[in-house]
């Protein structure tokens, strides 16, 4: 959603979104060592679910919808403008968001000092990481559609894998605490992020595409 809102390569977001998930599953046992100094045992089932329902289910709806549409002779860009895509987006975020608060209600009031903690290190990951995108883009020489899609990749956790994990492999419900309080702290600073990727193509720091660079 926000590579959509910074203009950037949203079909080439959406091609990299099985490499973003796969190299989660395959980098776990290190974040395992670095984090907890062992690998732990996690039920393989559980983060197959959680592929499932973040993954495999909207990719089934999205492609029911286009056969759809098609069999009704709607183009998918007329559909998108009448239903106002970009919000519907918005208010189904938010919506998850408030569920995803509603479910560790009661352990949150319980443990309000875990949302202190979390405010630094968390700020500081966006900030490491889009220092790292920036720096990246620049030296490998990316359009401003590829640079926005970095940003947005390296900033923006897709937690498919990681909820399952978290939650199973610990067994603390800090834990899942931890995993809802993520987007009150992800998506200001996304929103702040977005404001400032526009400016740079606002000032054009990055060129529109390669062809047209060249």
């Amino acid at each position: 959603m926000f590579t959509e809102l910074a203009k950037g390569d949203v079909e080439l977001g959406v091609s990299l979104l099985f490499w973003n998930v796969l190299l989660q599953i395959i980098l776990l046992p290190v974040y395992m060592v670095l984090l907890a100094g062992t690998v732990v045992q996690i039920e393989i089932a559980d983060m197959l679910y959680s592929v499932v329902i973040f993954l495999v289910l909207p990719l089934g709806l999205a492609i029911a919808t286009r056969w759809l549409l098609g069999r009704f002779s709607v183009s998918v860009e007329v559909a998108t403008k009448k239903i106002r895509l970009s919000y519907l987006k918005a208010a189904t975020l938010m919506v998850v968001i408030a569920a995803m608060f509603a479910s560790q209600g009661a352990v949150l009031f319980d443990n309000p000092s875990v949302i202190l903690k979390m405010i630094l290190p968390g700020v500081a990951f966006f900030v490491i990481a889009f220092f790292m995108a920036f720096v990246a883009a620049r030296t490998f020489h990316l359009s401003y559609p590829e640079f926005a899609l970095l940003v947005f990749t390296s900033t923006a956790r897709n937690s498919e894998a990681s909820l399952a994990v978290a939650v199973t492999a610990f067994a603390s419900p800090l834990v899942a605490l931890t995993v809802v309080i993520g987007p009150s702290i992800e998506l200001p600073v996304l929103i702040l992020i977005l404001r400032i990727v526009l400016f740079m193509q606002q000032k054009k720091w990055f060129s529109i595409s390669h062809e047209q660079s060249a």
